[in-house]
């Protein structure tokens, strides 16, 4: 049957076999990668989509995202995330999809593994920037690492998230004279105590206003 390329018929006898990974890489090889998707969906094998996840992300975005999704009380976002990391050097349709996913692994899954949430932060930077205040003030408590989040912030000139980061961190002089290479109003808050959650203290105030 390999003579006459009979690629249909390695399939089906492979799929008859539950072979899995041979059908797998049998549909990999002639580029079905809708084939594998299903394949995947209907053997509802968890290891199989973190091996085959990284091709699939890379090919089919937008759909391997969606399968991802519908499957995710079977899937851990955790063992997805060496997958997901393609996203970083990839194109930005790969990344945009890899962002819903994880907001969809934050949002409705509640994960609060860090590395989840860093890598979340890596690429709101990197490919949706306008979204990173938003996802840092919508908890309040930081899952992801606010030390790493700030450096990065830092790195990418976002004057804006990097201010709230430091008043995160209880770095309040930082943060006003961060914000003040932008704006007196970013600097009113930090220094007025609006964005660390409690008072700052008449005597830290005053010393921030001067």
């Amino acid at each position: 049957m390999r003579s006459h390329g009979d690629q249909r018929s390695l399939i089906y006898l492979a799929l008859a076999l539950r072979d899995t990974d041979r059908a797998v890489l049998y549909n990999l090889m002639n580029k079905q990668y809708q084939a594998v998707l299903s394949i995947l969906t209907a053997e509802a094998n968890p290891e199989l989509f973190y091996s085959y996840c990284p091709v699939l992300l890379q090919s089919l975005p937008m759909q391997t995202v969606d399968t991802l999704v519908s499957m995710s009380k079977l899937l851990s976002p955790s063992r997805l995330l060496p997958a997901l990391l393609v996203s970083q050097s990839a194109d930005p349709d790969v990344a945009t999809r890899c962002v819903w996913y994880l907001e969809h692994a934050v949002s409705v899954l509640l994960c609060k593994d860090q590395p989840v949430h860093k890598l979340l932060v890596s690429l709101y930077i990197h490919h949706n920037k306008d979204m990173l205040l938003t996802y840092l003030t919508s908890s309040t408590q930081l899952h992801c690492d606010t030390k790493y989040a700030l450096k990065l912030c830092v790195e990418a000139g976002l004057v804006r998230e990097a201010v709230y980061l430091y008043t995160v961190l209880g770095q309040h002089e930082q943060a006003v004279e961060l914000a003040l290479t932008l704006d007196t109003e970013l600097a009113a808050n930090p220094a007025d105590g609006n964005q660390a959650g409690e008072p700052l203290g008449e005597e830290l105030t005053r010393k921030l206003w001067l």
